[in-house]
């Protein structure tokens, strides 16, 4: 995992205000909250009950970050994972790092010989994301 520097504060204020996914899971607000009232596009469905396996000494999609945050609350962490529906995140040296792909996906893509100091998450139960190329 290349070395990234962690968002400021000011910068995760910013980015707070541009996406109110990001405050209510930094206020420990559940994140199917957002669904309840309609405030999120990328809702799951509440009889598809999401569960974590955490995973030590690997990694799955190393350098193909969808985002970087602070590791420091490993459960908004999870939140932000399951809001955003990315398949899993790595912890390495107090970052997390957010995958896009599927839980599958990443599971297929797992190893172990390289990450010893790398704790990897994964979020199953989630539906695999649309993908589109017009959305981002």
């Amino acid at each position: 995992i290349p070395a990234v520097e962690a968002p400021s504060a000011a910068t995760r204020e910013q980015e707070e205000e541009e996406d109110p996914t990001l405050a209510i899971v930094a206020k420990g607000e559940a994140a199917s909250a957002l669904c309840k009232r309609g405030e999120s596009k990328e809702c799951f469905a509440p009889e598809n009950p999401v569960t974590w396996e955490r995973i030590e000494g690997a990694d799955a999609d190393s350098r193909r970050n969808a985002e970087v945050r602070p590791a420091d609350d490993i459960e908004a962490c999870k939140r932000l994972c399951e809001a955003r529906r990315y398949g899993g995140f790595a912890v390495y040296r107090g970052n997390a790092y957010f995958r896009r792909a599927h839980a599958e996906t990443l599971r297929a893509r797992m190893h172990w010989d390289e990450f010893p100091e790398t704790t990897f998450y994964l979020c199953v139960g989630l539906p695999k994301r649309k993908m589109s190329f017009l959305s981002h």
